[in-house]
C-alpha cells in the first residue's frame, strides 16, 4: 500500500517539476533592466529569436540577449520609458510538460509603472573567460550612489554618477581558478540588480577528462580545450551568434498612399566590441518606397543601440517585400520588410506597431463592419483592421431626433401666432347701435 502512494505521488509531482518556471519581477519602473530566469525540461535551447515582447497584443521592440547557464536560460531586457502592461512570450521551443513534449507558447505577464528606475544595466547576465565589465547609467535628474558587491570577485565599492552619466563598473577573472557561478549585486537607494555570472576556466589537467564538444561550434570544450573560435560573433551557448541585431526582427507596414508615414526601428550591437563603419542600406525593389534617416555611422559601442527613422512613401496602391541591410567588417544582417499601401488608409498612432503577418482570424479577432465598432483592442493584421474583443452596433445618437422635435414644435408654434394674428385683424366689431340709428 505504501507503495502504491508513493507511485501516486510520484506521478502527481511529475508534471510540476516537469513543467516551466519563469522566475521574474511583474512590476518594473520605467527604463530599468528587466532579468528573468526561466527553468525547466527543454528539449530544444531559448535562442534570440525565440524571444519576443508585447503590449497587448502588439509586439514592440526591446534591447534584449538570451543565454544558456548550468541547464537554465536567462534573458534580460532594457525596459522602456512607457508604463503600460506587456508581456515575455517564448515561442517555438520544445519542453516537457509533465510526461508530454510540447512547444506550446510560455508567456509571462509584467507592467511598467509610473515611477523611473534609478539607473539601468548593461548587460543583464555575463558569461565570460576574461575581464568583463557591466555598464550602468544613472536615469534620474539628480545624482545617486550605486554599492557594487560580489563574493565570486572579492568586490565591494561604490560608485557615484551625475544625471545621465554612463560608467562601466570592470571585473577581472585571474584569480578564478575554476569554472564557477556567481552575483553580483548593485543596489541604489530605490533600485536594485543581481547579475547572473558564470566564468568559465579553460586549462584542465585531467588526464581522464573527456572533450565535449557535441553539437558545439565555439567555446570551451570543459577539458582545457577549445570547440572553435567564431570568425565573427559571439559565441553563444556553444553556437556563433551574431552581434548586430534589428528590433523588431522583421516589420509588415500598412500605410496609406500620397502620405509621408514614418516608423521607428532598433539596431543594437550586443557584442563585446565597439563596430566601426557601419552602413545601411535598403534592397533596390525599395529604395523607391523607403528612405532611411541614417546610413552610416562610424561607431557604435557595445552594449548600444541607434534609432533608425523609416520614411515610407507611395503615389499608388502597391504590396512589396523587400530587406533593410546593415552591413560592417563584411557582415550583413537583414531586416525584412512588408510594404502594403493602400488608399484611404488609417494608419495607426501607435509608434511601436509593427504590423502582423497573420490575418484577422489567426490573431482570434474579428473584423468589424462598417457600422460596427470595436469594444476592446485594435490592431493591424495582414487583412484588415482586427478587433481582439467584440464588435458592437454603433449606437446612433438621439441628438438628431432632439433637434427635430424642437423644430417642430417651433413650427407649430409660428403656425399657432401666425393664425392667431391673422384672424384677430380679419375680425370686424359689430356696432350694434349705428345699426339701430340707420333704422
Amino acid at each position: 500500500m505504501k507503495k502504491i502512494l508513493f507511485i501516486l505521488t510520484i506521478l502527481l509531482l511529475f508534471p510540476i517539476i516537469s513543467s516551466v518556471e519563469v522566475g521574474m519581477k511583474t512590476d518594473f519602473s520605467q527604463g530599468e533592466t528587466l532579468i528573468a530566469k526561466i527553468s525547466g525540461n527543454f528539449l530544444t535551447n531559448i535562442l534570440f529569436e525565440n524571444v519576443f515582447f508585447y503590449r497587448g497584443h502588439v509586439r514592440v521592440p526591446f534591447l534584449y540577449d538570451v543565454a544558456k547557464i548550468n541547464n537554465e536560460f536567462y534573458i534580460y531586457a532594457l525596459l522602456p520609458q512607457t508604463p503600460n502592461n506587456y508581456s515575455l512570450v517564448i515561442k517555438n521551443v520544445e519542453y516537457m510538460k509533465g510526461a508530454e513534449i510540447t512547444d506550446t507558447a510560455i508567456t509571462s505577464n509584467f507592467s511598467i509603472s509610473d515611477n523611473t528606475a534609478d539607473f539601468s544595466v548593461y548587460p543583464g547576465f555575463i558569461v565570460a573567460d576574461e575581464d568583463f565589465f557591466i555598464k550602468v547609467q544613472n536615469l534620474k535628474d539628480n545624482k545617486i550612489n550605486i554599492e557594487v558587491s560580489s563574493d565570486l570577485f572579492e568586490k565591494d565599492e561604490q560608485v557615484t554618477l551625475i544625471s545621465g552619466e554612463i560608467k562601466k563598473i570592470y571585473f577581472s577573472v585571474e584569480n578564478i581558478t575554476e569554472s564557477t557561478f556567481g552575483l553580483v549585486k548593485l543596489k541604489s537607494e530605490n533600485s536594485e540588480y543581481e547579475i547572473p555570472v558564470y566564468v568559465f576556466v579553460t586549462g584542465n589537467t585531467d588526464p581522464d577528462c573527456i572533450p565535449d564538444c557535441f553539437k558545439k561550434e565555439c567555446g570551451n570544450d570543459k577539458c582545457g580545450g577549445s570547440c572553435g573560435i567564431c570568425e565573427s560573433g559571439d559565441c553563444i551557448d556553444g553556437i556563433c551568434g551574431k552581434i548586430l541585431k534589428f528590433s523588431p526582427s522583421e516589420a509588415f507596414f500598412y500605410a496609406p498612399t500620397n502620405y509621408n508615414y514614418l516608423k521607428t526601428i532598433y539596431f543594437y550591437n550586443l557584442g563585446k566590441n565597439n563596430l566601426l563603419d557601419l552602413s545601411f542600406s535598403v534592397s533596390e525593389n525599395l529604395e523607391d518606397y523607403i528612405s532611411l534617416s541614417i546610413e552610416e555611422v562610424e561607431e557604435l559601442e557595445s552594449g548600444s543601440n541607434i534609432e533608425i527613422e523609416l520614411t515610407l512613401f507611395s503615389e499608388t496602391e502597391i504590396s512589396i517585400n523587400g530587406e533593410i541591410r546593415a552591413e560592417t567588417n563584411n557582415e550583413i544582417v537583414s531586416f525584412p520588410v512588408s510594404l502594403n499601401f493602400i488608399k484611404d488608409y488609417e494608419p495607426s498612432d501607435n509608434p511601436d506597431d509593427f504590423g502582423s503577418a497573420k490575418i484577422c482570424s489567426e490573431l482570434d479577432g474579428v473584423i468589424c463592419n462598417s457600422d460596427e465598432e470595436c469594444s476592446g483592442e485594435l490592431v493591424y493584421a495582414k487583412d484588415d483592421r482586427c478587433c481582439l474583443d467584440t464588435c458592437e452596433k454603433i449606437k446612433k445618437s438621439s441628438l438628431g431626433k432632439i433637434i427635430g422635435w424642437i423644430i417642430l414644435v417651433l413650427i407649430v408654434v409660428a403656425l399657432i401666432w401666425f393664425f392667431k394674428i391673422k384672424l384677430k385683424k380679419g375680425r370686424k366689431k359689430i356696432d350694434l347701435l349705428g345699426i339701430v340709428k340707420k333704422k
